[in-house]
């Protein structure tokens, strides 16, 4: 093996090449063959690309339909807060209710001494009635 040169290595070279490129290029086409039926046509791109643009306008007209719901629902919402009262307003309106909580409970012990006033007389008056019915004949 030490005596051996490059020409001869390169004659056993071309010797083995005839028998190794035949299977090598089989293989090399059986596998183009493989990869070409792991990729789509051109037609079937084609086919999938109409899908995705009719699926993303579908979605981008779903999308400005929601988008106008929410600008109509925000515009609303909107128009609510502004029809709200605003804090001088509500501590005016808490002041008010304040003053209407204080003249009731005046109201209520005005009717409760009312009422005991008014139980008086109907006791004083139950007992005049019963006392001229008891009188007369």
């Amino acid at each position: 093996m030490t005596n051996l040169d490059w020409s001869s290595i390169i004659a056993a070279a071309k010797d083995i090449w005839w028998i190794v490129s035949v299977p090598l290029t089989v293989l090399v086409g059986i596998g183009m063959f493989f990869l070409r039926s792991q990729f789509p046509t051109k037609e079937q791109h084609d086919a999938q690309t109409q899908t995705l643009q009719a699926s993303i306008k579908d979605l981008r007209d779903h999308v400005a339909v929601n988008e106008r719901a929410i600008e109509q629902r925000v515009g609303k919402i909107e128009s609510d807060l502004r029809q709200l009262p605003d804090r001088q307003e509500v501590q005016a309106l808490g002041d008010r209710i304040g003053r209407v909580e204080k003249e009731v409970a005046t109201s209520v012990e005005t009717v409760r001494g009312v009422e005991k006033t008014v139980t008086k007389i109907d006791h004083t008056l139950g007992l005049i009635l019963k006392h001229m019915l008891e009188k007369s004949p």
